[in-house]
């Protein structure tokens, strides 16, 4: 509340100082004399308010943002797309830096957690795991499964590229014909990966055979590096698929450091091969 002045004698500085100054109270002093008042403290120095505004000049750089996305205003000589755009990269351009370093420390807790596994994981645990293609499955493992703590980012920086410059590449690169087969038709893992780049993933059909075979393929694979076993080839397997999917995983770091472990997969993934190579 400040210090309050009164004059000697005109108020009953005793019950003041116990009771203080409340909402609605009622203060009264001698007649005739100087009421009450609260001393005038001075206003705050100039360098305090300069200081406040480069401070907020400061965070608001940092931070990645410009009028544009900090006031929902622009001005009035930037009206044109083209500067409008530049802006914007400005402001992606000013937080890749942040988000850079968000990804590192991610991928430094990653690390410490796979480390953790490695050490106390003595007994199976089950986890989920993401394919390459979407799909996602449940499978046991312990630390002796784990053979590195290398962590590596699949996916870029998304404040690399916005979503609307994605989609215009994958326009241009469909009008230039690049995407399209010897034939002058786009395939159906093509269509599939391209709507999934627009924002159309889930318009992706799931009953593909094509993409159910590959599937397929990737766990046992993934079979192959848990249990050291393949399932038995089956009649209705694409066989040049399953070839393919197979042929793909061996010259991939995954094998390499299934087979540091286990040299025998090997042997069994290559009569596997066979067994397909056969049935054609």
């Amino acid at each position: 509340m400040g210090i309050l002045t009164v004059e000697d004698g005109s108020v009953d500085t005793d019950n003041l100082e116990e009771e203080g100054l409340s909402p609605g109270k009622v203060l009264i002093y001698r007649q005739g004399s100087t009421a009450p008042s609260i001393m005038d403290m001075g206003k705050l120095p100039v360098d305090f308010s300069e200081e406040e505004s480069k401070l907020l000049n400061e965070f608001i750089q940092i931070s990645g943002v410009s009028d544009l996305m900090l006031n929902s205003r622009i001005n009035s000589s930037n009206t044109s797309g083209t500067a409008l755009e530049i802006l914007l990269e400005q402001d992606n351009t000013r937080l890749s830096s942040t988000a850079d370093q968000v990804r590192y420390a991610t991928k430094a807790i990653t690390q410490h957690i796979l480390r953790l596994y490695k050490q106390f994981a003595t007994s199976p645990r089950l986890t989920k795991l993401i394919g390459t293609n979407g799909a996602v499955e449940l499978f046991y493992f312990n630390n002796s499964i784990i053979t590195s703590d290398d962590v590596i980012f699949e996916t870029e920086n998304e404040f690399s590229e916005t979503l609307t410059q994605k989609r215009s590449m994958i326009f241009q690169l469909l009008n230039a014909g690049l995407l399209y087969d010897e034939n002058g038709k786009m395939s159906n893992v093509v269509r599939a990966k391209t709507l999934e780049m627009i924002g159309f993933g889930a318009w992706e059909t799931s009953g593909d055979l094509n993409e159910l075979h590959t599937k397929k393929a990737g766990k046992e694979n993934i079979d192959l590096i848990v249990n050291q076993l393949l399932p038995a080839m089956l009649e209705i397997d694409d066989h040049n698929l399953h070839i393919n999917e197979h042929i793909a995983f061996m010259l991939g770091e995954e094998y390499e450091k299934a087979y540091e472990n286990n040299v025998k997969i090997k042997d069994i993934l290559l009569n596997h091969i066979k067994e397909h190579k056969n049935a054609l």
